[in-house]
């Protein structure tokens, strides 16, 4: 308010926090969730993953999503002894095995 004239001025935007973007993703997300389609649930894959999360540890939960779209099935599963450090480069590595995910 305008203290002279009491009414409500322009509204104005005051910025508490600047973080590059990639500080932001490392810092804020909690949760990484892997999707993968049934039929891409083989053993090789399932290890190649094993020995990526165990190369990017960390501290923020790991959850995998795995989906059959024929049978309209959607199967949320935690990992209870995995946590990763989520970065731009274990996300490319997701992106690499053509599987999704979402931060949370």
């Amino acid at each position: 308010k305008n203290k002279e004239t009491g009414q409500a001025g322009e509204p104005r935007l005051q910025f508490n926090n600047f973080m590059v973007l990639q500080d932001v993703m490392e810092a804020r997300a909690k949760k990484l969730s892997v999707k993968m389609e049934l039929s891409q649930l083989k053993e090789e894959t399932v290890q190649q993953l094993e020995d990526l999360f165990e190369m990017h540890k960390g501290n923020q939960a790991l959850n995998f999503i795995v989906y059959d779209v024929e049978e309209k099935i959607n199967l949320q599963m935690p990992s209870r002894s995995q946590k990763v450090k989520i970065s731009q480069e274990l996300l490319n590595e997701i992106k690499g095995f053509e599987l999704d995910y979402k931060l949370n």
